[in-house]
């Protein structure tokens, strides 16, 4: 189980790198927080590889920068400080769970002695603690990629920070934002 979730906690922050890069271009955001020479003197390889990452996402963009602003909101600028650690302690824990998954935690387990006798020692290999602090230790890193995104959404449908995006991403052509906005019903549909 711990296995799966450190491959879906990949598949996770990396799409939080896709919907950054996303989010940045829409936002029409500034492109300075992700500058490799930021990332290098903070020497944190998961976030050096998030930010270079984003900017690999973001090349070739006409929308980044396009306003001459500064910086931006911090769920936009300190998305490599949040998605980085998450992604340093995915590592850290996949270097548990490898260890887990080869490790032996029958007890009592069974030894050879030099003269050929064998010999049950018992112990406590297969107490949970590792696996459960690995799993504590992910969660927590988790949970903030999840705020981080939750931050960016509602930059995003918030009418006040959304650099003139309609409030909830919709148009007031179909519906009104915030009380229809949930389905719309075009003639010969049923959704």
């Amino acid at each position: 189980m711990a296995a799966l979730a450190a491959c879906d906690s990949l598949n996770l922050i990396r799409h939080s790198e896709l919907a950054t890069a996303l989010t940045l271009e829409s936002l029409l955001g500034v492109s300075d927080a992700f500058d490799e020479r930021i990332h290098a003197a903070r020497r944190h390889l998961g976030q050096a590889e998030v930010a270079a990452h984003v900017r690999l996402l973001l090349a070739g963009s006409s929308l980044i920068d396009a306003e001459g602003r500064v910086q931006d909101a911090y769920s936009l600028r300190c998305a490599p400080q949040v998605l980085g650690p998450a992604l340093d302690t995915l590592r850290f824990v996949e270097g548990w769970i490898e260890n887990e998954i080869n490790a032996a935690t029958d007890n009592p387990l069974i030894f050879a002695g030099p003269d050929g006798s064998m010999r049950a020692l018992s112990g406590g290999n297969f107490h949970g603690e590792v696996m459960g602090l690995a799993m504590d230790f992910l969660s927590v890193a988790l949970a903030e990629v999840g705020a981080l995104m939750e931050r960016q959404i509602n930059r995003m449908v918030n009418g006040n920070y959304s650099q003139g995006l309609p409030p909830m991403l919709v148009s007031t052509v179909f519906a009104l934002p915030g009380l229809t906005s949930a389905a719309i019903t075009l003639p010969g549909t049923t959704w």
